[in-house]
């Protein structure tokens, strides 16, 4: 793969409805050292932080750090890395096609997620 890793805004905030409770995901592909560095800077997780962070983990998403309100997504592989980029792109040119981005739930993208991961062979179901 040649392109460059680009951070990825996700979530609500590119493709869903945000309201004011509502975080920004942001996807990082870094090096496990550069994951771990942030690690270290994150806010301390919460026991809904850690189940989520178990799913994204067990379903093949990478790692979610939590700073205030942006949630860090560290993916540290090409493979999890182009699954959230085509994914967000497909969800936005969705919510664009639909003209309501109301029309993108939060559980609609998890399903979408989840399919391509199968796809990809990241999911563990």
């Amino acid at each position: 793969m040649k392109h460059s890793y680009k951070p990825i805004l996700t979530g609500s905030m590119a493709y869903g409805k945000p309201t004011e409770k509502s975080d920004a995901d942001l996807v990082l592909f870094l090096s496990e050292k550069e994951a771990d560095l942030l690690k270290n800077l994150a806010d301390p997780p919460t026991k809904e932080d850690i189940e989520k962070d178990k799913q994204y983990q067990i379903n093949g998403g990478g790692e979610s750090l939590r700073f205030g309100k942006l949630n860090i997504i560290i993916v540290t592989d090409e493979k999890r890395y182009e699954v959230w980029r085509k994914g967000t792109l497909q969800l936005k040119k969705r919510a664009k096609r639909l003209k309501e981005k109301a029309a993108i739930t939060r559980d609609a993208a998890i399903r979408h997620f989840e399919k391509l991961r199968k796809k990809a062979g990241l999911f563990k179901s």
